[in-house]
C-alpha cells in the first residue's frame, strides 16, 4: 500500500493486532532496528491495534541458517537495547527477522512489552 507522508509517498504496512509492543517498536525504528512507525494506536472501533509502518525489501534468514558475524551483532544490539529498557521481544523467530540491504531489523512486536508483564 502507497500513503502520503510530509508531501511523498511511501510503501507501508497496515498491521492490525490484538497486542502490540509499541514502545519497543519505536524504540527500535528510533535505532534503524525495526521499520519506522507512522501509526501506532490501540483503535477501540475496531477493537484492535493499528499499526502502519513502512515496508522493507529485504529477506528472512531461513530455518537453521546462520547469520552472518554482522548480522548477529545488530540483532544482540537491537536486543541489548530492549533489555536496557526492561523490555522483552516475546517472538523471536526467522520469520520475524528481515534482512534488507543495509541491515538486519525485527518485524512483528506484537509480544513485545515489560520482563515479567507481558504475555
Amino acid at each position: 500500500m502507497t500513503a502520503r507522508t510530509g508531501g511523498s509517498s511511501v510503501d507501508v504496512v497496515v498491521k492490525f493486532a490484538f497486542s502490540y509492543g509499541e514502545e519497543g517498536h519505536r524504540l527500535l525504528a528510533a535505532r534503524g532496528d525495526a521499520p519506522k512507525v507512522y501509526y501506532c494506536k490501540y483503535e477501540s472501533d475496531v477493537g484492535m491495534w493499528v499499526i502502519v509502518m513502512e515496508f522493507l525489501v529485504g529477506f528472512s534468514p531461513s530455518v537453521g541458517a546462520r547469520l552472518t558475524p554482522a548480522d548477529s551483532r545488530s540483532l544482540k544490539a537491537a536486543l541489548d537495547a530492549l533489555h536496557e529498557k526492561d523490555l522483552v521481544f516475546g517472538d523471536l523467530r526467522e520469520p520475524n527477522i528481515i534482512i534488507t540491504r543495509d541491515k538486519l531489523k525485527l518485524l512483528d512486536l506484537d509480544w513485545c512489552a515489560k520482563e515479567g508483564v507481558g504475555r
